[in-house]
């Protein structure tokens, strides 16, 4: 793999947010179903939370994972709302791929991105079968562009 690799990846990262990540996101501001069994997680109605792209919806809705709950914090519900920080990572390699870091420095990278896509994961195994039915090309996408850019960093060369 290489630069086309990269950029294939960035932009499948960039598109990934205009498109439809879970049924839910699209038809009210609530959690989606299934995130309801995570220790802590609510399903409480914060009118116009959820607007705006895709992308955003989900990473709002997952956020809201960690931020409304209760004093206590399960593990599961820690790393699913922490989730959206994800895309700071991707906007690493971004950096790299256009600042044209050194190969060291992408191989690092393409690590990170590489937890970070078994992280993001973490939305299969850490939620109900009703919830994973719900998940559409937007997750997978943007899940699969950490991958992408990530073998893609691994494979630089001096």
């Amino acid at each position: 793999m290489g630069r086309g690799a990269v950029w294939l990846g960035l932009l499948l990262f960039a598109v990934a947010w205009f498109v439809p990540v879970h049924e839910a996101l699209g038809l009210s501001d609530q959690l989606p179903p299934g995130i309801d069994r995570l220790e802590g997680a609510t399903s409480a109605r914060v009118p116009g939370i959820y607007r705006g792209p895709h992308g955003w919806r989900a990473c709002r809705a997952a956020w809201d994972v960690l931020t409304s709950r209760e004093d206590r914090k399960g593990f599961e519900s820690t790393l699913l709302g922490l989730t959206p920080l994800l895309n700071g990572v991707m906007l690493l390699g971004a950096a790299v791929a256009f600042g044209g870091g050194s190969a060291r420095r992408a191989r690092t990278v393409g690590g990170l991105l590489l937890v970070a896509f078994v992280w993001a994961l973490g939305w299969l195994y850490w939620t109900d079968g009703e919830f994973r039915r719900g998940l559409q090309a937007g997750y997978w996408m943007w899940a699969a562009s950490f991958a992408l850019v990530g073998t893609a960093f691994l494979g630089a060369r001096d």
